[in-house]
């Protein structure tokens, strides 16, 4: 839990977190949704995709669906 409390901290403090933090901390998963078929695709979109890299590196169940 202690790595998942530093990761929430971090990305408080990059700004990549709207909240708290203590509903992270009680996640049960992560979801992310990404649609390839968009015409505006670009490099902004690989942030929510390395946050959830860091996630499931701090131990966090994650769930990325790609397609309609």
């Amino acid at each position: 839990m202690q790595k998942l409390e530093e990761l929430v901290i971090s990305l408080r403090e990059r700004g990549d977190l709207s909240s708290n933090g203590l509903e992270v901390l009680k996640w049960s998963g992560a979801y992310l949704g990404i649609d390839p078929t968009g015409g505006g695709l670009h490099i902004g979109h690989l942030a929510p995709i390395l946050v959830m890299h860091e996630l499931s590196r701090a131990g966090v169940p994650i769930v990325i669906v790609i397609g309609s």
